[in-house]
């Protein structure tokens, strides 16, 4: 995850009614508020802005940080399935 306020001051569910949506919601922000969960500084994702501006390449996508690339790498070998197995495990759902 990128270190930023996204979660104190950006985010706004509209789901506190949706009891459904209740424990999904519930391990996502365990997992944002996990301090052994690393954050990388939000200077990265400003260069990998600057690299896909000015890189001369026909590449479309960038991955910022090793965990993107895992996901990325990991959601290219795997079944959509597969992948969506692998997010609820990782946060306990």
């Amino acid at each position: 995850m990128i270190a930023a306020d996204f979660r104190g001051r950006s985010i706004d569910f509209q789901t506190r009614e949706i009891a459904d949506y209740q424990p999904i919601i519930g391990a996502l922000m365990k997992q944002w508020q996990n301090p052994e969960n690393a954050n990388s500084p939000a200077v990265l994702v400003a260069d990998v802005i600057y690299t896909a501006v000015t890189d001369d390449s026909e590449q479309l996508r960038y991955s910022v940080s090793d965990e993107a690339k895992f996901l990325l790498d990991s959601r290219k070998k795997r079944f959509d399935d597969e992948s969506i197995s692998m997010i609820k495990n990782q946060i306990g759902q």
